[in-house]
């Protein structure tokens, strides 16, 4: 007997030291897999709707963010939620001020579009669901900020775009939920709606929480990993995860890290694409990695990788700089090597906004 559409959806989150399907925060969606809070936005202490968010948008005043990403975007504490009880809607969310709270408290129009789970091939989808509602309203953003990767590299038995859209799986496929390959392929086509609406994208690196066991979910629920353990199959992958663990208690982080491919925290080979990705875009980079510590990192995490309020300090700041250098005159920008010469003294940017609501010049086809 063939799966529900909706079941098989959900079937990428089928990840044994992650909390999977909860229909209490997690509903099913006919293109997306599934959502949170009926499609809604995050706000700093409540669900906003998609309507009360556009009519708020209408009678602000100065630019227009919108911030696309997962869990860590929207904010989110694994120690509120567990396998075992009911949980809450509410129950992982406002535990602390995200990059996008500290960015409302500066400019007031900022969208907070996080869902958790979602990877890049989700995160397309929606930031075109998004941008073209907001467009029939007669609202386009200045900025785009991507925050997508943890839940792209880490561990499913199926691919999101054959458990999503019914595709055909690649093969090979090693237990990821979204290959690089399409990885690349999705961030290159979320660039380009960005821009097709008028919009300055910029990509924002994940960073990574290295002093962290493999595999632990939660300090609060630590029982939860024994479980998952347990239900992990094949028994090679179980092998693996004894290594990762080893790793760890040697400190070896990074080798750990890049080992531990149970727990939703984007690895080295898909920082590369990303920045690589960025680069030959032109799109503009927020790495906050060099002033996280490597050791005694609690103070910028709650836990394996959702940043905390010292974190989204840092990803404000950088987005600050970033959104300053837009300010230098586009004559800036006409040489690429003048500008790669210059890179360590001016930033680029363009010109004035008058024509934020035209697509650039440079729009490719759908690939």
């Amino acid at each position: 007997m063939a799966e529900k559409p909706d079941n098989l959806a959900f079937r990428c989150m089928e990840n044994p030291f992650v909390i999977g399907r909860d229909n209490a925060i997690f509903s099913p969606h006919d293109g997306l897999g599934f959502i949170v809070n009926n499609g809604g936005f995050v706000g700093r202490d409540r669900f906003i709707s998609r309507s009360s968010a556009i009519e708020e948008l209408k009678e602000g005043t100065g630019p227009v963010i919108i911030n696309m990403g997962d869990s860590s975007t929207s904010g989110w504490h694994s120690d509120m939620l567990s396998r075992d009880r009911d949980n809450k809607p509410t129950d992982p969310y406002f535990h602390y001020k995200t990059y996008s709270d500290l960015m409302r408290e500066v400019f007031g129009r900022v969208i907070n579009a996080g869902v958790s789970k979602y990877t890049t091939l989700q995160g397309k989808k929606y930031l075109a669901l998004i941008l073209r509602d907001f467009a029939k309203h007669n609202i386009y953003p200045d900025y785009v900020t991507l925050y997508f990767g943890n839940n792209d590299s880490v561990f499913s038995r199926i691919e999101d775009k054959t458990a999503i859209d019914g595709m055909l799986p690649t093969r090979n496929n090693t237990y990821k939920r979204v290959l690089l390959a399409d990885y690349k392929r999705n961030l290159e086509e979320m660039i380009r709606l960005i821009r097709c609406y008028g919009a300055i994208p910029i990509i924002i690196i994940p960073p990574r929480r290295y002093d962290w066991p493999p595999a632990l979910r939660s300090l609060k629920y630590k029982e939860e990993r024994k479980v998952g353990i347990e239900e992990l199959e094949p028994v090679e992958l179980r092998t693996e995860l004894e290594k990762a663990s080893q790793l760890f208690w040697e400190d070896r982080l990074e080798e750990a890290y890049e080992k531990d491919v149970f727990l939703p925290r984007i690895k080295k080979i898909y920082v590369e694409m990303l920045i690589k990705t960025a680069k030959r875009q032109n799109v503009d980079i927020i790495d906050v990695q060099k002033d996280v510590p490597f050791h005694k990192s609690g103070e910028f995490f709650c836990d394996y990788c959702h940043p905390l309020e010292p974190t989204n300090e840092l990803i404000l700041r950088e987005f600050l700089r970033i959104k300053e250098a837009y300010k230098i005159p586009l004559r800036y920008r006409i040489l690429e090597g003048t500008i790669n010469f210059l890179g360590h003294f001016i930033r680029p940017g363009r010109s004035g906004r008058s024509d934020k609501h035209q697509p650039p010049t440079d729009i490719y086809p759908l690939h």
